[in-house]
């Protein structure tokens, strides 16, 4: 269910903006409302995150999720060469001070170090403004 990211849009059937009600029944019922504003759907790799109006507001993607922005595949491969190929496709990004990186995409990328194993980025899409 995982697909390509549309910048500021969604990933796959995912759309930033669509209820909670209608993200759950995309996911099959199944998952897991470990916030008041999240539900991770885990065993697809994606956590939805909600405003107060339970509007999709941000989409949190990690395996076993493989998605991809213009043909360029986002996770599991060392960050910098990420950052070389969506900037050979035109995007801009900018390095935070918390490790994260934002592309002009709505496109957030998160590095979770893990002890004693090869480190893991997160990546985010989130709604424009």
């Amino acid at each position: 269910m995982c697909d390509a990211l549309q910048p500021f849009v969604g990933i796959g059937p995912f759309r930033l903006g669509m209820s909670r009600l209608a993200s759950r029944d995309l996911a099959g019922g199944q998952f897991d409302a470990f916030q008041q504003n999240v539900d991770a759907f885990d065993e697809l790799g994606i956590h939805c995150h909600y405003d107060p109006n339970d509007l999709l507001e941000f989409i949190e993607v990690f395996e076993p999720c493989q998605p991809e922005l213009d043909g360029i595949e986002i996770l599991d491969r060392h960050l910098n060469t990420v950052l070389r190929e969506l900037k050979r496709q035109g995007l801009v990004f900018d390095v935070a001070l918390t490790d994260t990186i934002f592309l002009d995409a709505g496109l957030a990328f998160t590095v979770v170090f893990i002890p004693v194993k090869v480190s893991r980025a997160r990546a985010r899409l989130y709604c424009e403004g």
